[in-house]
């Protein structure tokens, strides 16, 4: 009798185990496809979305559709990136409450091509070795977003980095109203042309508009920016702009006190007495006429011997750090540098009480000050010859809180003054400012153009190049959440094979001869093997954790069931 209830009761133990068992692989499987209880514990949470994502879908008032075309069996680089695509847009879906739908399609017959395209979403042609052979196939990896009768597509997906910032700028261009950023015109800027157009394309959420000083800045523009003034900006323009930022309005100065050589360059660089400082003196902040040059510089092309063309680096085209304890401002979040061309130094002054100046930038202490009326930027005999005082010098800074007039307690030098509205003595809110001492981060000459970033060994340097200007006008216009999206990637765990696979590259980059054919074929079939290799090891990792794991429970469960039996029996007896 004792034995049968022995029996009895191990029995039950099992079933309950095993239905226990079951339950988790269940949980397990549910948890991974449908993103419930699902826990983001990366750096930065790149998994997740920013609450910039969140809130865009958080508050649609009308259905979305989001349409993904990805092709079967496309290269092993581009074997993660459908489960990624499907993971973030899980995201959206669970963040919109019920307005998001996802629709995963297999182009996979004419018609559904044709969708894809009618819908802007390109094919692509992908190299694959099969049987050892090279074959070209036509694939599509891209997605569609449909609001209220309006699509607008992501043509290609290349990848995860920065997909989510893509996503929430599109839906956001789609579903809110754009805001409107003021240029300052009538001394060389635009709103329509120089940098600022090749700019405008990476910032579809906002309207870049001509701004007219000499009137009263418009209400429906809460950010101005000036951009390389070439003569300099009257009183009345003065005041204007003073009276729109003691309104509570954002202002970003780019240049002001040189003129930014042409596309050709030039011997010398001109000298403009703009009128910034009469503003940004009262704000803490100075910006002095001069050019930097540093040490730590990119090259230009020039002639070498026999007309040959060579590279030489170039001090006045200045590669600036980010200070590290700047790395955290929402205008230099995670950056680590960006290009200054013909920079101008800025210093500090008195800060008005309650207002924070914050150096977001500086030069390497190989810099030094570049000066005269015009300035020299070209090597002299026997090259640079650099001179004290040297650097660290501030290029870039930040300004915010409430901010005194500049010209609350001045009496007018210009008639004209008298037409302009009078400021308030201070800010009636807490302003921004942003001061750069050069505008080559919206100048068209420095600024990359569109197809830069559709090179992939291009792209790299000209996302470094435009970060800062697309994270400061965002700040300006009080878009903080914008930059977090823009900061993250989703990268995979740096595996050993993924170590791998940069070395065979790198490798084949430094060694390989282009013109050897066969040599690349065999590094290509080599990386395309490790990405297989690395795809099934993540596929490897995943089951372990949905089965291997609760299997491990229970065989844990299972022995300590039976040592506790051995324990009673011991007793008993």
């Amino acid at each position: 009798m004792a034995a049968n209830k022995t029996t009895r009761a191990a029995g039950e133990s099992v079933a309950f185990l095993a239905i226990m068992g079951g339950i988790l692989i269940v949980a397990n499987i549910l948890a991974t496809n449908f993103n419930l209880g699902r826990f983001d514990l990366t750096r930065n949470r790149v998994y997740s979305l920013s609450p910039g994502s969140e809130n865009v879908v958080a508050h649609l008032d009308d259905t979305l559709t989001v349409r993904v075309y990805f092709t079967d069996n496309l290269p092993a680089e581009f074997a993660g990136t459908e489960r990624q695509v499907r993971d973030l847009l899980s995201e959206y879906k669970a963040a919109s409450r019920g307005h998001l739908n996802v629709r995963f399609i297999r182009p996979d017959n004419e018609d559904r091509q044709e969708r894809a395209e009618r819908d802007g979403v390109q094919k692509v042609q992908h190299t694959v070795l099969r049987n050892d052979a090279r074959e070209q196939v036509d694939g599509y990896r891209g997605l569609a977003i449909e609001y209220r009768g309006e699509t607008k597509a992501i043509p290609v997906i290349e990848g995860s980095e920065g997909l989510e910032y893509r996503i929430t700028m599109l839906i956001r261009e789609m579903t809110a109203p754009k805001r409107k950023i003021g240029v300052v015109t009538g001394h060389g800027a635009t709103a329509a042309g120089g940098g600022i157009g090749r700019i405008a394309p990476h910032l579809p959420s906002y309207e870049f508009v001509d701004v007219d000083a000499t009137q009263p800045v418009a209400n429906d523009i809460r950010t101005l920016l000036i951009v390389g003034p070439d003569s300099a900006i009257t009183e009345p323009e003065l005041r204007n702009i003073d009276r729109f930022v003691m309104g509570g309005g954002s202002l970003g100065i780019f240049g002001g006190t040189v003129k930014l050589p042409g596309e050709q360059g030039g011997a010398t660089v001109d000298t403009v007495d703009s009128g910034i400082n009469r503003l940004i003196d009262h704000w803490g902040v100075h910006m002095d006429t001069d050019v930097l040059a540093d040490a730590r510089c990119v090259p230009r092309q020039t002639q070498g011997p026999g007309g040959m063309p060579q590279q030489e680096l170039y001090p006045p085209w200045a590669i600036v750090m980010f200070e590290e304890s700047a790395r955290s401002h929402p205008a230099s979040y995670q950056l680590n540098e960006t290009l200054l061309a013909y920079s101008s130094t800025l210093a500090r002054r008195a800060v008005p009480r309650g207002v924070q100046v914050k150096v977001l930038a500086s030069s390497s202490v190989q810099s030094w000050k570049l000066t005269g009326s015009p300035i020299a930027v070209e090597p002299q005999m026997g090259g640079w010859n650099p001179s004290q005082p040297f650097g660290p010098f501030p290029l870039i800074i930040a300004v915010e809180g409430r901010l005194p007039s500049a010209f609350a307690a001045t009496a007018s030098t210009d008639p004209a003054s008298e037409q302009a509205a009078a400021a308030p003595a201070q800010a009636t809110s807490s302003v921004r400012i942003l001061v750069s001492g050069s505008s080559s981060l919206l100048n068209e000459t420095f600024v990359p153009p569109p197809d830069a970033f559709q090179n992939p060994q291009m792209a790299s340097r000209a996302q470094a190049i435009i970060a800062f200007t697309l994270n400061a006008i965002d700040w300006l216009a009080n878009d903080s959440d914008l930059i977090a999206i823009r900061s993250k990637t989703i990268d995979a765990p740096m595996l050993d094979i993924q170590h791998d696979i940069q070395n065979v590259a790198a490798d084949a980059q430094r060694n390989l001869d282009p013109r050897d054919q066969s040599g690349i074929d065999r590094a290509r079939a080599r990386i395309e093997a490790l990405q297989t290799k690395f795809e099934n090891k993540k596929k490897l990792y995943k089951w372990g954790i949905l089965v291997a794991l609760p299997v491990f429970v229970l065989v844990f469960a299972a022995i300590r069931f039976r040592l506790r039996a051995r324990h009673k029996a011991s007793l008993a007896a």
